[in-house]
């Protein structure tokens, strides 16, 4: 008696990733209407060789079966479909400890001021990327304080610190720090009210001074509403600063004074006539009258 194969279907299983991950194992399962005889193994009946089409971009690709190896089971195959998801592309504006602080750019000009034309392949292929700000409210050292005090100016205080940095990430490879961009990027810090209550007779000017490669200088800098806005292309430490400067309150007197003197030779609207020289003028008037008429009287 001959003992003949039994026909048996496998099919691969559908299976996806996200781009840049690495590749799932295939795997495949039996078609309910060509069951195993006896509760045989699968795995130990069955063993395919599978495979799947070569390409790393988002897509579907085809698994295919490249041997079949069965001693009891005529084995029929049906491919499956591997499929790679792209990733959501974008940038997001972390704080940790700094709540108060805001930037002017939208995700699709951070995208555009920090991908590469490489970066930008990447995504059109399915990576996903992810740039971000890290914001921390900082405690300064004293080598700090020192180089922006010295560039802040006499008299200038330190309000408050900030360590900004950047930060591209692929969801499939590490962390990039980017140190600078092409184009300034605007940050609005918002100023507490102990670094906006000014004492009594003195006025203040704040400025942001920022230390990069270890150098100090200062950024044009906007207050506004209580908020302070700097634009910055490198990132690193960054401090508000003030100065108080006290009022000159005799130079306030001097340009008073000055506003309220009258002109010499005109009379503003209100001013009073002076009366004395006013008689003066009609009694010498009133003498030549009296003089005129009596000289009329005795030539009659």
């Amino acid at each position: 008696m001959d003992i003949t194969k039994r026909p048996a279907t496998i099919i691969a299983d559908d299976i996806s990733k996200y781009y840049g991950k690495e590749d799932p194992e295939l795997t495949w399962s039996v078609s309910d209407t060509t069951p195993l005889a006896f509760d045989d193994d699968k795995d130990e009946q069955i063993k395919p060789t599978l495979a799947r089409e070569e390409g790393e971009k988002f897509g579907t690709y085809t698994i295919k079966c490249t041997d079949i190896i069965s001693k009891n089971y005529d084995v029929t195959y049906e491919e499956g479909t591997f499929t790679i998801l792209k990733v959501e592309s974008g940038a997001e504006f972390a704080v940790e400890g700094a709540k108060n602080v805001s930037i002017d750019k939208t995700d699709e000009e951070m995208l555009d001021l920090t991908l590469t034309d490489e970066d930008r392949q990447m995504v059109a292929d399915g990576a996903g990327v992810r740039v971000y700000f890290d914001v921390a409210q900082t405690t300064l050292n004293d080598e700090q304080k020192s180089k922006i005090l010295a560039v802040a100016g006499e008299g200038a205080k330190i309000a408050s610190g900030y360590d900004i940095n950047l930060y591209k990430k692929f969801y499939h490879k590490d962390a990039i720090q980017l140190h600078s961009v092409s184009k300034p990027v605007t940050f609005t810090v918002g100023l507490s009210s102990d670094e906006t209550t000014i004492p009594d007779g003195y006025t203040r000017e704040y400025s942001v001074v920022t230390i990069h490669d270890g150098k100090a200088k200062a950024l044009d800098t906007t207050v506004k509403d209580s908020n302070a806005s700097f634009p910055a292309s490198e990132f690193s430490i960054f401090a508000v600063t003030y100065v108080d400067t006290p009022i000159d309150k005799d130079s306030e007197k001097e340009s008073e004074n000055k506003s309220t003197t009258q002109k010499p030779g005109k009379n503003r609207t209100g001013d009073t006539v002076p009366v004395i020289p006013m008689i003066v003028l009609m009694f010498i008037s009133l003498v030549s009258i009296i003089s005129i008429i009596g000289k009329k009287r005795k030539t009659r």
